[in-house]
């Protein structure tokens, strides 16, 4: 990376809890937005077509668009969703399969093509497809299926920052699995773009949108929260911990509700904001050249 200062430039944050759920709009989709300003409260956004819940695509157009802000604004965007899969620990995606890569950028297009007739970025497709390779419900157990792990993912895991799911698991509750497959679809429409980049197969530098994996469970750490979010006084001192003001809920949507998805999407914008001028988060112990061309990285693990 040259220069310590060119992650200190970003202007907005935001963050977005995901949902890789078959369907065409997902009450799990939750997206925050909070500005570099540390007085300033993190906001949840409503979807722009005036429905209750966003889409996958409509999520994308957005961002696509600029998420609504000015031109100059430099975007810092966090998905609590995998961008890549387990490679370094069996040296491919799918070993004894005849399909192969070692760049994510062909796994995404992969799993785009495969998932083209999918409604909303559904990745049902691709798990069929592959299904030698994943854990379904209904008692499908790939014959290839075992829970791996990406590098990124063994590190939360070994530094406690939480437990992490395999995303060949489809099954349960704490299943990944379904998101990620939709987060890569999506990042494959959205990559080509020039203003926009996906750290770490691109420096954050190089788009003035720049894209992030994260771990919602981790920002609520450095909060000095453990577990779920579920309401709005363990929120306030979780962002508190995080050098936010608070969320004032009255100044917000109109529905009054609050959910751990909502909570989830409020820590991780105001999370971004509070570690990423903070150059070792981008610098993590273990993000080496082929991990980086192949499985990504959890931003704020290191």
């Amino acid at each position: 990376m040259n220069g310590r200062n060119r992650v200190t430039e970003f202007t907005h944050f935001i963050g977005i809890d995901w949902s890789g759920a078959k369907g065409r709009r997902h009450k799990g989709i939750q997206i925050a937005l909070v500005e570099k300003d540390n007085h300033k409260s993190p906001l949840l956004i409503s979807p722009v077509s005036g429905n209750r819940y966003w889409s996958r695509k409509e999520v994308a157009d957005w961002l696509n668009s600029g998420a609504g802000l000015p031109p100059d604004a430099r975007i810092l965007i966090g998905i609590d969703a995998a961008f890549g899969m387990p490679y370094l620990d069996q040296g491919s995606y799918f070993p004894e399969n005849t399909w192969s890569s070692d760049t994510v950028y062909v796994l995404w297009q992969h799993i785009a093509d495969v998932c083209s007739n999918s409604e909303d970025y559904f990745g049902g497709a691709f798990a069929d497809r592959f299904s030698d390779y994943f854990q379904q419900p209904g008692g499908r157990k790939g014959k290839y299926y075992s829970r791996r792990m990406r590098v990124s993912e063994t590190k939360c895991i070994e530094t406690k920052v939480g437990p992490c799911e395999s995303v060949f698991n489809l099954v349960g509750a704490s299943q990944v699995g379904k998101s990620a497959l939709s987060t890569m679809i999506m990042l494959n429409s959205l990559v080509a773009k020039k203003d926009i980049c996906v750290w770490p197969f691109m420096e954050a530098h190089q788009g003035r949108i720049c894209f992030v994996e994260i771990y919602a469970a981790l920002f609520a750490g450095l909060g000095g929260h453990k577990g779920k979010i579920r309401n709005l006084e363990a929120l306030n001192k979780t962002l508190r911990g995080l050098n936010s003001a608070p969320f004032d809920q009255r100044n917000n949507l109109d529905d009054p509700s609050f959910d751990d998805n909502q909570a989830d999407a409020l820590i991780t914008a105001a999370g971004l904001r509070y570690i990423s001028d903070k150059p070792e988060y981008w610098k993590p112990e273990g993000l080496s050249p082929k991990v980086r061309e192949t499985e990504g990285w959890i931003f704020g693990v290191r």
